[in-house]
Formats: structure tokens, sequence, C-alpha cells
């Protein structure tokens, strides 16, 4: 079975469904644990919880002189 078959009751990822623009500091955003969950060579992932819904995610925060193109992000 396909992600994203139709009538199978499955859903498609799109980066639209994972990637929202925000211009507003993360910390603005969210409630970081301080703790982190993990860290890799190119960030750490961290624990959140969204000020205004509440919702529980994970967040990587990668160092942008980390990124060698950009463009990819946006």
């Amino acid at each position: 079975m396909e992600a994203g078959a139709p009538g199978e009751g499955n859903f498609l990822i799109r980066k639209s469904t994972m990637i929202m623009k925000n211009e507003r500091k993360i910390e603005d955003v969210y409630k970081i644990d301080k703790k982190p969950l993990g860290t890799g060579a190119y960030g750490v992932v961290s624990r959140v919880k969204h000020k205004e819904t509440g919702q529980i995610r994970a967040v990587k925060k990668v160092a942008r002189k980390k990124i060698k193109n950009m463009e990819r992000f946006k």
C-alpha cells in the first residue's frame, strides 16, 4: 500500500503540510524544552509545545552556516 493511494485511507505528505513559513522567532511561537531529544552534525532536535494550540512537536534547529543550498528550504 502506497501513501496517498486513493480510497485507501492514506494521505499524501507534501512539503506545504510539513513546512510553514514563519517570520517570528521560534521562541515566540513555541515553548522549547531545555533538554534536547538529540543532536547531530547539522543541528539539535528539541521537544516543543506550540504556545497557542498546545500541540507537541519536535523541531530541529539548524545553523544557517551548515546549509549549503538555502533555496531548498524556501
